[in-house]
């Protein structure tokens, strides 16, 4: 077996974040070759070269003095599609889109509850944002004009969640967990809810696809991971402590 080597942690100082900051999710863009850090209560988005490990800020969202813990204060998640970068702000329950280059002009829309995740659906052109709270996921269309728009343009119902989005747009479908013990499919077209799954865990949280094997890997918040295969009955193919 070949060895390991693991090298030794580096911290990264966001700017502006000097005692704390709390962010949901970080995500990779590949168009980009950037990664997707939300700045919490900076107001900011970054984009990180992982290379040079530079952070470049974006945006101008709602700004905090002091952390208070947590990860519900101001910048929280944020994805990528076409150029712009979609970004939630959990103090203003607003959505916004930003120019990845900096330039142009952004736009926003009003969130109808407290957002959890933002992710782009390519297929659609639209962005999903989860809404624990609402106990629903809001659909925005994103209309990238000269002078660019969000649209509130639809919602999906999910009982007990949704906690964590992901989407598999090769296969037009994105999945979702409810708080507890089941793992949701979701059509993109139809916006309907065509697979469930047991996924083993009492408090299922994060939540990952591998799009070529039809794998849905699951954290569960009582310190577990577990596997579910999608190709045949949706049995948990795996699980593991952690």
């Amino acid at each position: 077996l070949a060895s390991v080597v693991l090298a030794a942690p580096v911290a990264i100082p966001v700017p502006g974040g000097g005692g704390g900051i709390g962010f949901d999710d970080i995500v990779y863009s590949a168009p980009l070759h950037r990664f997707v850090i939300p700045g919490g209560r900076t107001g900011s988005v970054f984009l990180m070269d992982g290379a040079t490990r530079r952070l470049e800020s974006l945006g101008s969202l709602s700004k905090l003095p002091t952390w208070k813990g947590g990860h519900g204060q101001s910048v929280t998640s944020a994805d990528v599609g076409r150029g712009t970068v979609f970004v939630v702000d959990r103090t203003t329950r607003r959505l916004v889109a930003l120019p990845a280059d900096g330039k142009g002009t952004p736009a926003e829309a009003s969130l109808a509850s407290g957002p959890d995740y933002v992710r782009w659906v390519e297929p659609t052109g639209e962005v999903w944002v989860t809404e624990p709270d609402a106990e629903a996921i809001e659909i925005f269309r994103f209309d990238p004009k000269a002078r660019p728009a969000l649209v509130q343009s639809g919602r999906i119902a999910i009982a007990d969640g949704p906690e964590s989005l992901v989407v598999d747009p090769e296969h037009g479908r994105a999945f979702t967990n409810t708080w507890h013990d089941q793992t949701l499919g979701i059509a993109l077209r139809e916006r309907s809810v065509t697979g469930r799954w047991s996924n083993g865990c009492k408090g299922a949280r994060g939540l990952d696809v591998d799009r070529t094997r039809g794998l849905l890997l699951v954290g569960c918040a009582e310190g577990a991971v577990t596997v579910i295969d999608t190709s045949g009955k949706g049995r948990v193919a795996a699980h593991a402590s952690t």
